[in-house]
């Protein structure tokens, strides 16, 4: 049986939230979905379940450019607890920067899973998918 996954969508632009979750319902996407409007928030929020395997997401879409905590900073944060967290989130890096040297840096240190170039498209999306079934033996 296929478990539900979780996705965490974390992003301050109420658009680029807005979208995602439209090209969720166009995939007909039966999982959840946690909506965070920064860094700041998700980071809190994975602290506060660290426990919870159930409530941690499966597959994190990160905006790169955010105020207060900005997607790299997310990422250090994340890092440093990474041990205690009881299982393997996946981190796609969303912006509308080119790929960049850190992000090159942060794929070979296995930081993030993946880099998607703003607007997220339907492909992008259905290509996090495979690969999240791929690495979790689903498919």
């Amino acid at each position: 049986m296929i478990k539900t996954i979780k996705l965490m969508l974390i992003d301050d632009s109420d658009i680029s939230l807005f979208v995602t979750q439209h090209i969720l319902q166009k995939l007909n996407f039966k999982g959840e979905s946690i909506l965070m409007p920064s860094g700041f928030s998700a980071l809190n929020y994975i602290k506060e379940n660290i426990e919870l395997t159930e409530i941690l997401p499966d597959i994190i879409i990160l905006d790169i450019e955010m105020p207060i905590l900005n997607g790299w900073e997310f990422i250090d944060e994340l890092s440093k607890i990474k041990g205690n967290i009881p299982k393997k989130i996946n981190i796609f890096v969303l912006s509308s920067f080119l790929f960049t040297e850190k992000c090159e840096e942060y794929t070979k240190k296995q930081l993030i899973s993946g880099y998607i170039s703003k607007p997220l498209k339907i492909k992008n999306m259905e290509q996090i998918f495979e690969s999240f079934l791929i690495n979790q033996n689903l498919k």
